[in-house]
């Protein structure tokens, strides 16, 4: 082999090296995306299903209301406004009585 050779190579080795190293690295984020977005959803159709069962609504003055009664405990109390400025933020609050469910 000549005198120029074997850093060539060397150089080949080491590019073909951190090519696989990268492949490998997306292919684990991949996956790990991938993941997550499963486990998200699966999640989400569980939580979705839960309340779907026990929701209500009911008419009131002001239009009708949903409501869901899932676990025992204090009664809370979660408003979800809907406006150009709040873009979907909720207010919790405990409305303080001890649950009739207790």
């Amino acid at each position: 082999m000549d005198l120029f050779g074997e850093p060539r190579m060397r150089r080949r080795r080491a590019r073909a090296r951190r090519r696989g190293l990268l492949v490998i690295a997306g292919v684990a984020v991949t996956a790990a995306v991938v993941t997550a977005a499963l486990v998200f959803h699966q999640d989400m159709d569980e939580a979705r299903d839960h309340v779907s069962v026990r929701s209500r609504v009911v008419g009131s003055p002001w239009g009708e209301i949903e409501y869901a009664d899932v676990r025992p405990g204090p009664p809370v109390l979660m408003i979800h406004e809907r406006t150009a400025a709040t873009c979907g933020s909720a207010t919790m609050l405990n409305c303080g009585a001890p649950s009739a469910r207790s």
